[in-house]
């Protein structure tokens, strides 16, 4: 189960936004697409999402070419949550999560058996059991984000395309909302998420992506990515990295290091 981006380029109208790049994401891992702002992280994920056909290079689902595929065979595999999806606070969680299910519905046949078990999970994965009956206006910022990612697990997708999960949310929130990423990960889903903070990308993810102007500028586990000269380069910002002190991988720190205390002789 991969999705691979192969030479991929990607735009708008005249405006070219990605540039060549190649990545895999596996089964049952977390990739992070890091960068600062318009180096072209949430157009690599709609291109890997089919919503944005290559210019050049190509997009390959288990090998298979996803321009081939038709559009509900590939949200049968493949679930996209956009930054801060709009609408729906009218409806009650169940409501929004069931609407999950339309790439396995068809004109002539109603929600079935087996819909009704998929919603159950995705509310259960989510920890949406006791609220879904609520409607999503009355939610907290952190309960309305796994609501729309209730709704993309409703989809059974084996691949989830997430733009800034943790946008807005505090950091109790963020970390409820990166902990479910991980218990899917656990049961064998992928995750590709667009994140701003890096600490939490340094915490979580499997690999990492970087990216600025368009261009894919590392690649790799997180100690291949998160280097401090790297990191400059890719976000022109002094950086410093640590050792985390709960999981031990690299932590990476914006601003200027202090210099070192002066010593009397």
């Amino acid at each position: 189960m991969t999705l691979e981006a192969r030479a991929l380029t990607l735009g708008y109208g005249e405006r070219e936004v990605v540039h060549g790049a190649s990545l895999r994401a596996e089964r049952g891992e977390l990739l992070a697409l890091i960068g600062p702002n318009g180096s072209g992280k949430s157009t690599l994920l709609r291109g890997l999402a089919r919503l944005l056909r290559p210019r050049a290079g190509d997009v390959r689902l288990d090998g298979d070419d996803l321009w081939s595929l038709g559009s509900r065979a590939v949200a049968r595999q493949i679930a996209i949550l956009p930054q801060s999806p709009d609408g729906g606070l009218d409806f009650t969680v169940e409501e929004l999560v069931s609407r999950g299910r339309y790439p396995h519905q068809s004109l002539l046949r109603g929600i079935g058996a087996r819909d009704v078990d998929a919603i159950n999970r995705a509310l259960r994965d989510a920890d949406l059991e006791g609220l879904r009956g609520r409607r999503l206006g009355t939610l907290s910022g952190g309960e309305r984000q796994r609501a729309w990612i209730a709704l993309a697990l409703a989809q059974e997708p084996r691949f989830l395309l997430l733009d800034e999960p943790t946008a807005f949310l505090d950091v109790r929130h963020s970390i409820e909302v990166m902990e479910l990423l991980r218990r899917l990960n656990a049961a064998g889903m992928t995750v590709i998420a667009v994140l701003h903070d890096l600490m939490l990308a340094a915490r979580y993810a499997d690999r990492v992506a970087a990216l600025s102007d368009g261009r894919l500028r590392a690649y790799g586990t997180p100690e291949d990515v998160f280097r401090a000269e790297l990191l400059r380069a890719v976000f022109a910002i002094e950086m410093s990295v640590i050792a985390d002190p709960v999981t031990g991988r690299p932590l990476p720190l914006p601003g200027v290091p202090r210099p070192a205390a002066a010593t009397r002789d």
